[in-house]
């Protein structure tokens, strides 16, 4: 008599690598949807940013969630000598804030990031460019 034993069958096989492909897929999908709910979500909280010399000049301009922003935070590529504190100032709507000397020494091609603090307590980066120093 032959003995009916119960193993890992192809068709089993087939199935299993499905589901797997299936898991992979919609764990990508959701990744991809949660990145671009979170780009699409930003504040409306538009930045001018000019370079002057050694100082660079911020302004926030209106916008829907210009009223909710309370401090602006700038970064430079290169310039670590100044703290957080030196670094932040309180926004005002329209109101250029000079950060100066913040780009003395700072040659060449760097990033420049501006970040926003809102009254939320949540930060958000309002701009991030590359400007050329010289």
């Amino acid at each position: 008599m032959a003995s009916k034993n119960t193993s890992f069958t192809p068709a089993m096989g087939v199935v299993l690598v499905i589901v797997v492909i299936g898991l992979l897929v919609g764990s990508g999908l959701f990744v991809m949807e949660n990145i671009m709910t979170e780009v699409q979500t930003t504040r409306d909280v538009q930045i001018n940013l000019v370079l002057s010399g050694d100082d660079i000049v911020v302004t926030a301009l209106p916008g829907d969630d210009a009223a909710l922003l309370r401090s602006v935070t700038i970064y430079v590529d290169g310039s670590n000598s100044f703290s957080d504190a030196e670094r932040t100032k309180t926004a005002s709507i329209g109101v250029p804030l000079v950060y100066e000397n913040i780009a003395h020494g700072v040659t060449g091609t760097r990033f420049v990031m501006v970040k926003g603090t809102f009254s939320d307590g949540k930060d958000e980066i309002l701009k991030q460019i590359r400007i050329q120093f010289s």
